[in-house]
């Protein structure tokens, strides 16, 4: 090898560069290629995690343009997927999912067992006297079970498709166990806890949703609904003082243009008016009817109560 490099010294000089070079080029390439498909990605699973914090907000229409630009991503695009079409249910009603479910059918089993909920869901909303409509819905859930991953939000879609309120509080109370600070399903264990009347175990539910996100209206409001309640089957007229407050800063979180502003005035309007408090009162059914969120005949009747 000596004898080879001391008759070849330039030759063996250039190749050895070239192979250095080349070597060196690669490498460099590999780690920028790495290094921008780690970026991507991570931009992306930001992207989602914004889209599923707007959406524990009820902000579904800013959600839904901000989740556009990874629909198609390798990396996020079927979870995109799948919160495009839960939004479109929430904002055009059950059937506008039906077709982006579908098509989420065949995707991993955590994305697939959340694309059949939604669709059991959607067909029990759409025809809840259908026979055809419960046949399929039933269909999806066995099928959903089967591919049931174990994840919050896999078990907080079973819940909301569960037939009696007392199943559902099982399927969120297995949600909450394996993620605690799931927001969605405390939600709606604290809806659950106020269509069975228990509105003390509402209002610590409520409690727990202010702590995990105290800039979000979502909690307050309910404990105000909670506390109002409570004032009135348990006759501890105290309570409504502290709904009120409640109310106040659920209102004061909300943006005057989100839809949800003219609902927890009203919320708000309803605990006054237990108060005796006609004026305030009348300040937010005017707000309600300014935005035109109430019917018509409600207006016209609150008004001459008022």
């Amino acid at each position: 090898v000596r004898k080879f490099v001391r008759r070849h010294r330039l030759q063996v000089i250039t190749v050895s560069g070239a192979v250095v070079l080349v070597v060196g080029l690669s490498l460099a390439a590999f780690s920028y290629v790495r290094f921008a498909v780690q970026r991507t990605r991570g931009e992306h699973q930001k992207a989602i995690a914004l889209v599923e914090d707007l959406l524990s907000r009820g902000r579904y229409e800013q959600a839904l343009s901000e989740v556009s630009p990874v629909l198609s991503s390798r990396f996020v695009g079927p979870k995109a997927r799948l919160l495009r079409a839960r939004m479109l249910v929430e904002l055009q009603g059950p059937s506008a999912g039906i077709e982006a479910l579908r098509d989420l059918l065949d995707e991993p089993p955590e994305i697939a067992a959340n694309a059949h909920f939604l669709l059991a869901r959607v067909y029990l909303e759409a025809a809840p006297d259908n026979s055809e409509a419960k046949r399929r819905a039933d269909s999806h859930l066995r099928r959903g079970e089967r591919l049931l991953p174990r994840t919050a939000e896999a078990y907080l879609l079973r819940a909301i498709t569960a037939r009696t309120m007392q199943a559902t509080l099982a399927w969120l109370d297995d949600a909450l166990e394996l993620d605690p600070g799931h927001y969605d399903a405390r939600r709606a264990r604290a809806l659950a806890y106020d269509a069975l009347g228990r509105y003390r175990d509402m209002e610590t539910e409520a409690s727990v949703m202010i702590g995990s996100q105290p800039m979000n209206p979502a909690g307050y409001s309910l404990r105000a609904i909670a506390r109002k309640e409570i004032a009135l089957t348990q006759n501890d007229k105290s309570q409504l003082a502290a709904a009120v407050t409640d109310h106040d800063r659920a209102v004061s979180l909300c943006a005057a243009h989100d839809k949800r502003f003219a609902e927890l005035c009203s919320q708000r309007r309803d605990t006054l008016m237990q108060m005796g408090r006609y004026k305030q009162a009348l300040a937010d059914a005017q707000t309600c009817v300014r935005l035109r969120r109430l019917e018509p005949m409600h207006d016209f009747h609150l008004f001459c109560i008022l």
